[in-house]
């Protein structure tokens, strides 16, 4: 069985964050020992449209898949050799390939009018000592197998990918180094599947949620019918919250910032230091303990590191 397995949720995200992923992947030379799992909510979704409208037609058929899918191999992961779970059977996790989960291009019609192509989901699995990711079906509550297919998912409804399901079964795995990270999205899925992980003895990591505006969108509630404001910064704050009441160490680690360059690092290292030290201290003058500050202040304080770094630091 493959000893080292990355793997990264994420929702709304910056168009640039496939690409930061590829070239922290290429200069951590993270592929030559371990191997990536993606799991975003509406990867293809994104960039689904734009092909659509360069045909003028609301079909989405085999030539339009294949353009999408040359876009992400050659232009979000040129270094990558990518391989994307789209047809129903079993894929072996192997070193060297990052595994795109499917998303909601195959699984929402309504996200794609006229798709050709099946409801799909899929699962992590163990088979005779290997890794396997099991694509299969979008299964109903008819089948028999429904409940054991979805235990892992939150009730009322399913995210494709669901990235708690995704990341609960990988914690279950005897994967020598699991590690996992929480990119930025809306929502708070990814939050349990990610303590899991560390709860197992995994690495985790959380993007730095400020590194997004804090834009809003309103959506409803289906566990309880109400309107509610989500932003991508729900998805990051809902997974340190986590790991932090889990007790659960975790990194904050930084996409959009050069904290990987070390000359940049010895000349600012100092400054940032005596800025620390200065909040901490105001914050115990006036508000008392400063392990009982709020949120944004334990974010903003702590010392956060390149997704590049990080790799390094944590590949085995």
């Amino acid at each position: 069985m493959i000893d080292t397995i990355l793997c990264i949720g994420a929702s709304t995200y910056s168009p640039n964050t496939p690409k930061k992923i590829n070239d922290a992947l290429s200069s951590s030379r993270f592929l030559e020992k371990g191997s990536v799992i993606l799991a975003f909510h509406k990867y293809f979704a994104f960039y689904t449209q734009a092909v659509m409208m360069k045909y003028n037609s609301d079909f989405f058929g085999d030539v339009q898949l294949k353009e999408l899918k040359d876009c992400i191999k050659n232009q979000h992961f040129p270094d990558c050799h990518v391989i994307f779970i789209d047809q129903i059977q079993k894929y072996k996790i192997e070193t060297g390939h990052i595994y795109i989960l499917p998303d909601s291009y195959s699984t929402n019609n309504f996200e794609i009018p006229n798709s050709s192509f099946p409801q799909l989901q899929s699962c992590i699995e163990e088979v005779d000592n290997d890794l396997i990711i099991n694509c299969f079906a979008e299964k109903t509550a008819d089948d028999p197998d429904y409940t054991e297919c979805y235990k892992d998912y939150p009730i009322p409804t399913h995210y494709y990918p669901c990235i708690d399901a995704i990341m609960k079964q990988f914690s279950r795995t005897n994967t020598a180094n699991q590690i996992g990270l929480i990119l930025a999205g809306m929502g708070k899925d990814g939050a349990e599947g990610l303590t899991s992980i560390g709860k197992n003895g995994g690495k985790i990591a959380i993007q730095n949620p400020y590194e997004y505006q804090p834009e809003l969108d309103s959506c409803t509630d289906l566990s309880t019918g109400e309107e509610v404001k989500r932003s991508s910064r729900d998805m990051p704050n809902a997974a340190i919250l986590e790991a932090q009441k889990a007790n659960i160490s975790h990194d904050i680690i930084s996409l959009y910032r050069n904290t990987n360059n070390k000359s940049l690092l010895s000349t600012g290292q100092e400054i940032l230091n005596c800025v620390k030290k200065s909040l901490e201290a105001l914050y115990s003058k006036y508000f008392g303990n400063f392990s009982q500050k709020p949120f944004a202040v334990r974010v903003l304080s702590c010392t956060k590191k390149g997704l590049t770094q990080w790799l390094q630091e944590n590949i085995s």
